[in-house]
């Protein structure tokens, strides 16, 4: 068995790298649009009785977040390595 080049090892990581960082970032930024929908109890909202927006405890509104970054976060993954990566191969070979 022969070991990669550094050329394929660079590659490699580079195609790895962008899809993953790229939906780990939308992911992780995709948890404020769970607090356009739902809110916590607090003081600000007099305990959730002045709330516009329906009230969830805060155990699941972490949870609604995980989930929104978790869903958000693999499909970007899935657009970028099927359609993006293909494209910027084009491009540069």
């Amino acid at each position: 068995m022969q070991l990669p080049t550094r050329k394929d090892a660079l590659r490699y990581v580079y195609s790895q790298a962008l899809s993953q960082f790229v939906g780990f970032y939308v992911g992780m930024s995709s948890t404020g649009l769970v607090s356009r929908f739902f809110e916590t109890r607090r003081v600000s909202n007099m305990w959730g009785l002045m709330a516009r927006k329906p009230v969830v405890d805060a155990a699941t509104f972490g949870a609604f977040q995980q989930i929104a970054a978790l869903m958000i976060g693999f499909v970007v993954f899935e657009i970028v390595s099927r359609n993006l990566k293909p494209f910027l191969r084009r491009k540069t070979g």
